[in-house]
C-alpha cells in the first residue's frame, strides 16, 4: 500500500524519514551508554560525579540502582519522543539536540578518565 504523500511504502523501514529517526534513537541509546561506561570508569579511578541527583542517588542506594535509573529514563525519553512527535513533529529534533549535550558529556568524562 502506498501513502498518497510518500513514494515509499507505508511502513518500510528505508523510508528517508525512518531511518533519521532510528539513527537519533540509535545515537541517544549509544551516547548514553557511553555515558554510563565512562561515569563507571571515572568513579573507579577516584573521580566524583558532577550531577547532583546522581550523586545524592548514588549516595543512598549505591552505583547500579543509580545506574538504572538513569537508563530507565533514557528510555522512558524515547516512548515520550515518539508520543509527542505525533502532534509536534520537532520532538525528533530536539531528541537530536540532547545527543548533542549527551555526547558533550562523553567527552568530558573521556576527558577526564584519560587525564
Amino acid at each position: 500500500m502506498l501513502s498518497q504523500r510518500s513514494q515509499y511504502p507505508v511502513g518500510r523501514s528505508d523510508h528517508p524519514v525512518g531511518k533519521t529517526r532510528f539513527y537519533i534513537v540509535y545515537l541517544w541509546l549509544t551516547f548514553n551508554l557511553l555515558d554510563l561506561i565512562t561515569t563507571h570508569v571515572g568513579l573507579q579511578g577516584e573521580n566524583g560525579e558532577l550531577n547532583p541527583i546522581y550523586r545524592r542517588l548514588m549516595g543512598q542506594f549505591g552505583l547500579l540502582p543509580a545506574l538504572g535509573v538513569k537508563m530507565a529514563l533514557v528510555l522512558i525519553t524515547i516512548v515520550f519522543t515518539a508520543l509527542l512527535a505525533r502532534r509536534w513533529g520537532k520532538a525528533w529534533h530536539c531528541l537530536r539536540t540532547a545527543n548533542i549535550a549527551v555526547c558533550m558529556a562523553v567527552l568530558w568524562n573521556l576527558a577526564m578518565v584519560s587525564g
